[in-house]
């Protein structure tokens, strides 16, 4: 496997299989790649240190962390493995939404998604702000009562 150039990784989040992970990376020599870290509660801090996120789930409810990255300004890199991607990633608008495992397509997409507009991931972090969603609950629960 060709190893992509300037890019790095940054895994966070501690887990059952944490350990395993850590030596698959090591056994694989991707430490200077893949650098694993603990579980970190201060998104700011993530963010800040990180281009864009990497969501590479093959099933999620809703994923928060989405929006989070989203708050910081951040485009996400999504595998189209459920629902809620197709509502919350606007594919070369707000980040990319790839085939499960396409790899070769995750590498692609971050190379590029230093081109995606902040004005454009702003603007769907918006769509799902509180306001928004308590009006659309509003109007909800206000045609619920006139059944």
């Amino acid at each position: 496997m060709k190893i992509a150039e300037n890019i790095t990784v940054n895994i966070y989040g501690d887990g059952a299989l944490k350990s395993d992970f850590v030596q698959a990376v090591a056994d694989n020599g991707l430490e200077d790649i893949l650098l694993v870290h603990g579980f970190e509660s201060d998104k700011q801090k993530i963010f800040s240190r990180n281009d864009s996120l990497l969501l590479m789930s093959k099933s999620e409810g809703f994923p928060l962390v989405l929006l989070e990255a989203y708050a910081c300004g951040k485009p996400v890199i999504v595998f189209d493995s459920f629902t809620a991607a197709k509502d919350l990633v606007a594919h070369g608008q707000t980040g990319f939404l790839l085939p499960y495992g396409d790899y070769q397509g995750v590498v692609a997409a971050v190379k590029q998604a230093s081109h995606i507009e902040q004005t454009n991931v702003k603007a769907m972090f918006e769509r799902f702000s509180n306001q928004r969603v308590f009006a659309e609950w509003d109007k909800l629960i206000g045609e619920l009562d006139e059944l």
